[in-house]
């Protein structure tokens, strides 16, 4: 017993050298190398760490492959399927506001019914995608076609949760990028049928956003991210707000209400970030818009879904970021 006691005491006083969030826990795996180093503790000294320390310190001095570099592919991919399964539920819930919103209806009652007859959808033809592959597209009571828009709704929630997963990983700020993209994904839908950016979708999901970001910082007092993030999202609103005034038929009131949303959460990330989801909005969105001129589709003078291409120079900014923004690193 007396070499346990000893392992013990060398332990407690390796512990309180390291820096306190190590001594905290937060960083496991940087306190685990550390303990890779006591090579003079016995086998029977094991008992008396904590228990990710045996298995860091003892896979390291014996050429062992940690445990944790094996689990934690797994559990990321875990969390990318569920994040996944998440988004097809919600992409499902999605579809009723998009259908719904615009049309000034509830989207809480009543239940889902076929556009065409009116028909409560039954709970078995309710399941995302896998129904509208099995009818096959059509109504199980009228067998008018059923739009494609729903499953690609459906598919775009999934692809949106599970991306974000991946990008972010089990973080604090994970929960508010679900919400932004499930809030973008809905309203880009209903700006390109009906050109319209619905404050009853905007303002929910800025408070939420907002709210979960806030969780995150008390979480982990990164109060200087959330400084930024306001600050991004109030100079994007004056930034739309002018441009509005200056000209209204360039740019409606929605992508002005729209604007604060996209600044807080990029600007959460960084203010490169901020400018990236700019940039890439507005040069996505020209060369769209010339694309669909010189095609003859549309009018110089008739507008465009703005909404749609804001959402998408945020989400190219949010799963691409690093990677468009690396060759800029030197100038930083």
């Amino acid at each position: 017993m007396e070499p346990r006691r000893e392992g013990w005491r060398e332990w407690r006083v390796r512990a309180r050298s390291l820096p306190r969030c190590a001594q905290r826990g937060n960083l496991a795996w940087p306190v685990a190398r550390q303990f890779s180093k006591l090579e003079n503790l016995q086998h029977q000294d094991r008992a008396c760490l904590p228990a990710f320390v045996p298995r860091a310190r003892w896979a390291s001095a014996h050429g062992e492959r940690p445990r944790r570099q094996k689990l934690e592919p797994t559990v990321l991919a875990l969390l990318i399927g569920i994040c996944a399964l998440f988004g097809l539920a919600i992409g499902s819930f999605l579809n009723v506001v998009i259908y719904r919103v615009p049309r000034h209806e509830s989207v809480v009652s009543p239940r889902s019914a076929c556009p065409s007859c009116a028909a409560p959808i039954l709970e078995r033809d309710n399941i995302p995608v896998l129904s509208w592959l099995l009818l096959r597209g059509r109504c199980r009571n009228c067998h008018e076609p059923i739009s494609v828009r729903y499953p690609l709704v459906e598919l775009a929630g999934a692809a949106l949760f599970a991306g974000a997963a991946a990008r972010l990983g089990y973080n604090w700020d994970l929960p508010a990028f679900l919400v932004l993209l499930a809030g973008l994904l809905a309203l880009s839908w209903i700006d390109i049928e009906h050109l319209l950016l619905p404050k009853r979708i905007v303002y929910p999901t800025l408070i939420t956003v907002a709210a979960l970001l806030v969780l995150d910082v008390l979480a982990t007092g990164q109060w200087h991210r959330l400084l930024i993030a306001s600050l991004c999202g109030a100079a994007w609103f004056a930034v739309f707000f002018a441009l509005n005034a200056l000209s209204p038929r360039l740019l409606g009131f929605g992508d002005v209400r729209l604007a604060p949303v996209l600044g807080l959460a990029l600007g959460w990330l960084g203010l490169r970030y901020v400018l990236l989801g700019f940039f890439t909005a507005n040069f996505v969105g020209a060369v769209i818009g010339v694309s669909l001129i010189v095609a003859k589709r549309i009018r110089r003078d008739q507008q465009i879904p703005y909404g749609v291409f804001l959402a998408l120079g945020t989400a190219i900014a949010l799963f691409a970021g690093p990677e468009l923004l690396a060759p800029f690193q030197r100038f930083s």
